[in-house]
């Protein structure tokens, strides 16, 4: 088995997911029985190295970032519903909104945090033919956009940067609250 690449726990805490650069698992954590793993062969196009995993608000679904794209997974079956086509850029983080199950920002490389509400005009079966349509797109950080967290409020987004920044923007106005600089290093993680 290769090395986990990425690891999410369910808000509720009785769900682990992990996944390599092959496989997707979903974990019992009270027992550590696997309850199922998914090839990415048959679902998705390969993990790669950046790999992320995020679980809604309510579980029931899990999102995992290929490069381009983020597929959904039920929770409850491990079957692959859909794929968001999110940027012509690599995806490097996923965060569901708190309390509205069918909303999503997606890191990405261009740099900008997109948002998106999952809908059928922007999660379709297999590899969607375009990319989808974001709610909107914040474009504060000068390189890429390496990790993104929604505030548990749902009112607020903290991304990390490429730029050696770490910038909150108030989601309901859409704009740039504050912008904190780490002078020695990007910022992976928020």
């Amino acid at each position: 088995s290769a090395a986990p690449l990425s690891v999410a726990w369910s808000r509720d805490g009785t769900r682990l997911a992990s996944a390599d650069k092959d496989r997707i698992f979903l974990w019992d954590p009270a027992t550590g029985a696997r309850l199922w793993d998914v090839p990415f062969s048959t679902a998705a196009p390969g993990i790669p190295d950046h790999g992320v995993l995020a679980f809604s608000g309510n579980g029931t679904w899990l999102a995992a970032a290929t490069n381009r794209y983020v597929h959904f997974f039920n929770t409850a079956t491990g079957a692959k519903f859909g794929t968001l086509w999110a940027s012509t850029f690599s995806v490097n983080a996923v965060a569901f909104h708190p309390s509205i199950p069918d909303r999503i920002a997606v890191a990405v490389e261009d740099p900008a945090i997109k948002v998106y509400t999952l809908d059928s005009s922007n999660v379709r079966p297999g590899i969607p033919p375009v990319p989808g349509t974001p709610l909107y797109t914040l474009t504060n950080h000068t390189q890429s956009v390496l990790d993104v967290a929604w505030s548990s409020d749902g009112n607020w987004l903290a991304s990390g940067g490429k730029d050696n920044t770490v910038r909150v923007a108030n989601a309901n106005t859409r704009t740039l609250a504050w912008t904190g600089l780490e002078p020695q290093s990007p910022v992976f993680s928020v």
